[in-house]
């Protein structure tokens, strides 16, 4: 099986949906059978513009706006129906889209009131971990807890509801003591109402993999997978608890689509310049905020999810070769280059200084003890959004990017330069 990928090395928020976007429909068009969204829910957030429109979205796979690739909502993934199918869904019609090539796999899994609930009261309680409030953390842990219900239970009335009463009994201190009263007769209508709406796009993974792909003659035959968030958000990667609670890495998706070797042709890793993040974590390379304004305010650093200012922060290298890889990836896109055009002097973590040590990678324990290490670099200090040639760059920039690959042995492949589509240097 051929396999390419779009990954984040770091936080999230990089570019993912529109780095997909664009390869889908420029230089992989034509190679790309099927586009499988992987991990995560409704907390990841991915931007495509088209036409001047701007399309934001959290389940549905960037690719659905691309003639002739089937979007696939994955294994591994966790589904707000409500979310799906009466907003999502619509709003994506309501601007023109269309579901005719999307695809969900029998095999992901559902977020219920519950999670939401338990999110809620967990957050009231502790104060939370600064997440999405989507219920993902609760879904995920059911999951581990072999509570969770699948998309294909939603095809089956009598089981969904016989499960449905075996989950309730068990979630009962949850439900009954924050004065949730569900009933397992009216959920699975609910819920098996959805499974209708679906029923026509609903499809079992390696079946349907092995009848897209494995009888391919055509020349669009690769499995393209898009990740939801990055590799420092992984459930094992440092900052912990301050993670996502799904594995984000490519070692977790090869689990899921059973890659063997040989399988990965590009992994391509996307990043800013700068880095971002949104929610409690250690951020060792965190601007201070004139700075931090300045650049969110260039590069319109808020959630697509929730809205919230994002944190900024010089680029970090430890944390991008960490993100290499975990993703492993092959090649780098640039996106947002253009943010820094008026910076006067840029600034690049290099390695971490811990208690006398030097790291070249983020420790696996003690990130908040970690100082980091800059160099800077002088600004170009004028426009590159009309740029469409690297050697056309300002050599400043030129020099910024040439560091970038000799740091991390990693060649750029790709530079956004603006938000819209051909407004890429490749």
């Amino acid at each position: 099986m051929r396999v390419r990928m779009v990954t984040d090395p770091t936080w999230g928020d990089n570019g993912k949906g529109k780095v997909t976007d664009y390869l889908l429909n420029g230089p992989w068009k034509g190679e790309i059978a099927v586009n499988a969204r992987w991990n995560g829910g409704s907390n990841a957030g991915h931007r495509v513009m088209r036409c001047g429109k701007k399309f934001d979205l959290h389940m549905i796979p960037s690719s659905i706006l691309t003639p002739g690739v089937i979007s696939l909502i994955a294994p591994n993934c966790v589904i707000d129906l409500q979310k799906l199918v009466d907003e999502e869904i619509p709003t994506l019609l309501n601007l023109g889209g269309d579901i005719e090539r999307l695809r969900i796999a029998k095999e992901a899994f559902l977020i219920m009131p519950w999670h939401l609930e338990q999110e809620r009261l967990e957050t009231k309680v502790s104060g939370g971990l600064g997440t999405t409030m989507k219920g993902i953390g609760p879904a995920y842990a059911d999951i581990t807890a072999r509570y969770g219900l699948m998309v294909g239970d939603l095809l089956d009335h009598k089981s969904l509801e016989d499960k449905l009463r075996n989950i309730l009994t068990v979630k009962q201190l949850i439900t009954g003591i924050h004065g949730m009263r569900l009933s397992p007769a009216k959920l699975a209508d609910q819920y098996a109402e959805y499974g209708e709406k679906l029923r026509p796009l609903i499809v079992e993974l390696d079946p349907f993999l092995y009848n897209t792909l494995g009888k391919s003659r055509g020349t669009a035959s690769v499995l393209h997978l898009e990740g939801a968030q990055g590799a420092a958000l992984d459930i094992h990667a440092p900052n912990y608890p301050f993670n996502t609670s799904s594995g984000t890495t490519y070692y977790d998706a090869s689990k899921i689509f059973r890659l063997g070797n040989g399988d990965l042709e590009y992994s391509i890793g996307v990043t800013k310049p700068y880095c971002t993040s949104v929610g409690r974590r250690d951020f060792p390379t965190k601007m201070n905020e004139a700075d931090a304004q300045r650049i969110r305010k260039a590069g319109d650093e808020f959630g697509t999810t929730t809205g919230r200012p994002r944190d900024c922060g010089w680029l970090d290298l430890p944390m991008l070769r960490h993100g290499a890889r975990m993703m492993a990836v092959t090649h780098w896109f640039i996106t947002k280059l253009d943010v820094l055009d008026n910076e006067p002097e840029i600034f690049v973590c290099t390695h971490y200084k811990r208690n006398g040590e030097v790291l070249a990678l983020p420790p696996r324990h003690g990130l908040h003890d970690c100082e980091p290490v800059y160099v800077s670099f002088r600004g170009w200090l004028r426009s590159t959004r009309e740029v469409r040639g690297r050697a056309d760059l300002p050599p400043r920039a030129q020099s910024l990017l040439g560091f970038i690959e000799e740091q991390t042995d990693k060649r750029i492949i790709g530079i956004s330069v603006g938000p819209e589509p051909d407004q890429t240097i490749c």
